[in-house]
């Protein structure tokens, strides 16, 4: 068995930056008896939310991630606080950095984000009937311009690189609003079309 290939010795803690720790375990690998450490990022838990509108519209996010130095376009989302629990720590989020509020929402999946150098989770919800009450709750060092976008915009928007966010895209992927693979000669509004279905479900359309 491959986990019985690993014996976990020890760890030691690196750094605390308050969203996440650095840690650095100790194993050794059994087949040849060496030992070495490897980093972890100890985190909580995060939660991401496709917000609807009852109009179709998808809400969306942009906010400067300093990680490339650059403005990315998202979905909401955060970690989640304590013992709280993920539905309602998507709610939160989405009520916090939005202003929206949903009339029901519902877990997607839960997902590794990086299991190489992370610990935690990633839970994906949708939340549908989302209206704007207009009042965010940011944090000191947040600035995030909202807006909304048509359903059917999304396959470009992936298909294009104006959403690029691994998990973001992950999120849409899950429900069917991820374009299949095009051949060079294809369009994204070929893709878009075998979409369709998906889509007038999402509105409440005949299929």
């Amino acid at each position: 068995m491959l986990d019985q290939s690993w014996t976990y010795l020890g760890n030691q803690d690196v750094s605390d930056y308050h969203v996440f720790r650095l840690r650095r375990d100790r194993y050794r690998f059994e087949p040849t008896g060496q030992e070495r450490d490897y980093v972890v990022i100890d985190s909580a838990s995060w939660v991401n939310v496709i917000p609807i509108t009852p109009e179709g519209n998808v809400v969306l996010i942009r906010q400067f991630r300093h990680g490339i130095r650059d403005v990315v376009l998202e979905i909401p989302g955060g970690m989640i606080d304590g013992d709280e629990a993920p539905e309602v720590a998507a709610a939160r989020e989405l009520r916090e950095e939005t202003g929206y509020e949903p009339e029901s929402i519902r877990l997607l999946a839960r997902v590794l984000p990086n299991p190489a150098v992370q610990n935690n989770y990633l839970y994906l919800f949708a939340a549908e009937g989302c209206r704007s009450t207009g009042q965010t709750e940011l944090d000191a060092f947040e600035l995030i311009e909202v807006f909304e976008r048509p359903l059917t915009d999304i396959p470009g928007m992936i298909a294009s690189g104006e959403i690029a966010h691994s998990l973001v895209i992950t999120a849409f992927s899950l429900m069917g609003l991820v374009a299949p693979v095009l051949k060079p000669s294809a369009r994204v509004s070929d893709a878009t079309d075998d979409l369709k279905p998906v889509l007038n479900n999402l509105h409440g359309e005949p299929k």
